[in-house]
């Protein structure tokens, strides 16, 4: 049986450069076969191989807490009209999905909010393309998701 959690607090193996640190994920979605003797390995061994996998670092410690990406973006979405609400200068913040292909042709399609007075472009490099990955991003797509 497989099930997704949250690895967050995530501390990177930068080998001390806290530059590269600062600059990767700090909680990334993980999915874990939680058959006994599976072929993927222990739970820490699945959660580290598909972190490092992610970013190309070596995972020293980690957290991990149940997690639903539906719970996760009602609450982005809650967290984002309620900031909206609360800033005299209200920007106009929208839930996109925005897919992402990179140098080595990976491709990732993420949810997130988006401020459409703003740069997409410069959100978009800024949220996904992180130096230490020394993966650039090469096209980019987005669409509001209308909710």
């Amino acid at each position: 049986m497989k099930i997704t959690l949250l690895a967050h607090h995530i501390e990177w193996d930068t080998d001390g450069n806290d530059d590269v640190a600062r600059s990767l994920p700090s909680k990334v979605a993980v999915e874990v076969d939680l058959v006994e003797e599976s072929e993927a390995g222990s739970i820490n061994e699945q959660v580290c191989k598909q972190l490092s996998d992610l970013v190309g670092f070596c995972v020293l410690d980690y957290k991990l807490e149940g997690y639903s990406a539906e719970a996760d973006y009602a609450l982005q979405m809650t967290n984002a009209k309620t900031q909206s609400q609360n800033k005299s200068n209200t920007k106009d913040i929208r839930a996109c999905e925005v897919w992402v292909e990179y140098a080595d042709g990976t491709t990732h399609t993420y949810d997130v909010f988006l401020d459409i007075d703003a740069s997409i472009e410069d959100q978009v490099y800024q949220s996904f393309e992180w130096p230490a990955f020394n993966n650039p991003i090469t096209n980019f797509k987005w669409r509001e998701l209308g909710i």
